[in-house]
């Protein structure tokens, strides 16, 4: 009798065990890993609409911002090169969608995407950079 409390005992700890592994292997790394290297690299992730002012004023301005995708994995990097500054956006999938309004959103609130990230002229490879690491990480 004691044999079939240990082996039940023993089964239900494998099965907690399974459930951590999997929920914790089921986490998105791709945002902790592109904030990370981003602040690693000294720049700061834009908490509200006055972190993005460039953008802001190129959109208020009309002028054309130039922008590339790249998938990582169920996330989408965005990332804007302007003479000025570089930018990346990190889409995860419960954001806005990116369409064609995504630069006018990350303007009014960067808050509504998972990163948002500009950086001066002097860092602007950084992004990309970033997204770089990123991107081998989802592999």
């Amino acid at each position: 009798m004691r044999w079939a409390f240990v082996l039940g005992g023993g089964a239900g700890l494998l099965a907690i065990a399974a459930l951590v592994l999997a929920i914790v292997s089921s986490q998105n790394a791709v945002p902790d890993t592109l904030k990370s290297c981003l602040r690693d690299a000294g720049l700061t992730l834009a908490k509200g609409p006055e972190s993005v002012g460039p953008l802001r004023r190129d959109i208020q301005a009309g002028r054309t911002v130039e922008s590339s995708t790249r998938a990582l994995g169920e996330d989408t990097a965005v990332l804007v090169a302007q003479p000025d500054y570089a930018m990346v956006i990190l889409r995860v999938p419960d954001n806005p969608p990116v369409d064609g309004e995504l630069l006018t959103r990350v303007a009014e609130d960067p808050a509504l995407f998972s990163v948002v990230s500009l950086a001066p002229p002097n860092l602007n490879r950084i992004p990309a950079a970033c997204v770089d690491k990123a991107a081998a990480d989802v592999g």
